[in-house]
């Protein structure tokens, strides 16, 4: 609902709706945000003078997403290894292939990793 205040809020927001919006990608997404994101966020800022939802928008993102998950790649190993191998990483495994998801940052080639290794299909697919 546009109320006189929220009016009031996106005309206080207008001059400076895109370095704001900037500057929110920044710290969600990083330093190499889109372009076009920045000008449909500021816009919609500039004309409903809701940050909330812009901020929760672009958190909500699939770049925020992507970039969050990779943020902690010994949890995203430990679960692999539970989930393909039914066991904690060892120190060798974590650090390993913590180091793969920081440069890949591809999680499908660890769990294809793990799960074409000699001890899945021992532990798994051979009685």
């Amino acid at each position: 609902m546009n109320t006189p205040h929220r009016s009031a809020v996106a005309n206080a927001y207008k001059p400076y709706a895109r370095e704001i919006v900037r500057e929110v990608c920044a710290a969600i997404l990083g330093d190499d945000t889109d372009d076009e994101i920045v000008t449909r966020s500021a816009d919609e800022l500039s004309e409903n003078g809701n940050l909330s939802d812009v901020i929760a928008r672009i958190a909500g993102s699939r770049g925020a997403w992507e970039r969050n998950l990779y943020q902690r790649p010994e949890e995203l190993v430990r679960l692999a290894y539970r989930g393909v191998l039914g066991r904690e990483p060892d120190p060798t495994g974590m650090t390993d292939y913590s180091k793969l998801l920081v440069e890949t940052k591809d999680f499908a080639a660890l769990l294809s990793i793990l799960a074409r290794s000699r001890e899945h299909w021992e532990k798994f697919l051979i009685p």
